[in-house]
């Protein structure tokens, strides 16, 4: 396997149509989805340090990219908090459990009506329906979730924060330039298909977020180390910005894994796979893990972040 990081090249030219053809075979049918009936997938991050991270991305990614950009996530709500506040024009969704992909085929229903245009309606759209398909879609009590998600309209940063935020991933949805599908991080040959069709179409691969799958590799599938290596590597690019969440101890304090930044330029495979056997990154006073180099963006916008914060 050539694990060769995906670079691109300014093109003269930009494609004037991307579509998600060629990722088909990822992609679950949605009778499958609809049968989904076992492991009830969790809805809400509970992940530290969440608007850190958020905060951080606005700033990297202010000004519009040469290239079209792309956003590769794992997992689920994060994913749409993060394409509410940054300029994402096209993003790729997957997880292992395919009933998250359940829960981005019923999002998906609910934002092509084109009555639900605020967040408010949407989230009633949604409860409608989690209480009629809850033993499968909710991990939580339907009255936890419906408290939680409630909040979320309150938040400073996110998805359901305000209508624009909504509005931007509701459109990105009815337009066709969010793809959901089913895999797994450490299959190399799927991820190897991702990363190919990103090369083809000339994507700038500017987040790749990976939730705790790191952390959750480290404690329960070692094995697997290499493969998560090489998946990595297939989908970045030297500026993509790293997202992960991984508790800094053995000593789990908090709601969950802190979140945690970094770009991809910043390592190298061998330094990963020792970092990964330690189990954590060295971070400073943010969330953004120290670079080797002390001009990088990542380091500017950290510094940046932290005055403000002061």
């Amino acid at each position: 396997m050539n694990n060769i990081r995906n670079d691109v090249k300014s093109p003269s030219s930009q494609p004037k149509k991307i579509d998600f053809n060629e990722l088909a075979l990822l992609k679950v049918p949605s009778n499958e989805l609809s049968a989904c009936s076992k492991g009830s997938p969790y809805i809400i991050c509970n992940e530290q340090q969440q608007d850190q991270t958020i905060q951080g991305l606005k700033m990297l990614f202010a000004k519009d990219a040469k290239l079209p950009t792309v956003h590769i996530g794992f997992s689920l709500w994060f994913n749409l908090d993060l394409l509410s506040e940054t300029n994402m024009q096209y993003a790729i969704l997957f997880d292992i459990d395919k009933n998250v992909l359940a829960l981005y085929q019923l999002i998906h229903e609910i934002l092509k009506d084109n009555a639900i245009n605020t967040p408010e309606k949407f989230l009633h759209a949604l409860f409608d329906r989690l209480k009629t398909d809850k033993e499968n879609l909710s991990f939580y009590p339907i009255e936890y979730l419906e408290e939680e998600l409630a909040k979320q309209l309150r938040q400073p940063t996110g998805f359901l924060s305000s209508v624009n935020n909504f509005l931007k991933v509701k459109n990105m949805f009815q337009e066709g330039k969010i793809f959901y599908g089913h895999v797994d991080l450490t299959d190399v040959d799927k991820i190897q298909q991702v990363s190919n069709w990103c090369k083809k179409n000339n994507l700038k691969i500017a987040t790749l977020y990976i939730s705790n799958i790191p952390e959750w590799i480290v404690e329960n599938k070692k094995t697997r180390k290499d493969q998560l290596i090489q998946s990595i590597t297939l989908l970045t690019q030297d500026d993509t910005m790293i997202i992960d969440a991984f508790y800094p101890t053995t000593q789990k304090k908090g709601s969950g894994p802190p979140q945690r930044m970094c770009l991809a330029k910043t390592f190298n495979s061998d330094r990963f796979k020792k970092t990964i056997a330690k189990g954590y990154f060295n971070s400073g006073p943010s969330n953004l893990i120290d670079s080797d180099d002390e001009t990088s963006e990542t380091n500017k916008a950290s510094s940046n972040f932290n005055a403000k914060k002061k």
